[in-house]
């Protein structure tokens, strides 16, 4: 079973710290929150469209790998995604889908989040 973990930009404009967490919650007003302390219950809030979750895999390298996540190591620069079709995480190229699962994981390198650098990949 994959651990939940979710990443996020925190909100705060002066701050452009990422979050990692165990957890990913709303409250009455709408706003998001990252668990960072499960044994202390501390969140932090963050920007609703930089949540990512952690797809259980570890590129090269060792480094976590996100939704969200701007790989290298196919043809070309690619996104993954999840797909809600097929409830699954997929590598989107320009041209191609594969298969998160079915591609090693451990042959590809994280370059950036698509958050943070979208023009990587419209530039492709």
């Amino acid at each position: 079973m994959r651990e939940t973990k979710f990443r996020g930009k925190s909100n705060k404009t002066d701050d452009c710290m990422i979050v990692h967490g165990y957890g990913c919650y709303t409250d009455q007003n709408s706003r998001y929150f990252i668990l960072v302390d499960d044994e202390f219950g501390i969140m932090r809030p963050v920007q609703v469209e930089s949540i990512d979750r952690y797809t259980g895999r570890k590129d090269k390298h060792g480094a976590e790998i996100y939704e969200g996540d701007i790989v290298d190591g196919l043809d070309e620069l690619a996104e993954i995604q999840w797909d809600d079709d097929t409830a699954r995480y997929i590598i989107a190229m320009s041209n191609v889908i594969y298969d998160f699962d079915n591609t090693y994981p451990r042959e590809l390198e994280v370059i950036v989040n698509t958050y943070e650098n979208p023009e990587l990949l419209k530039e492709e």
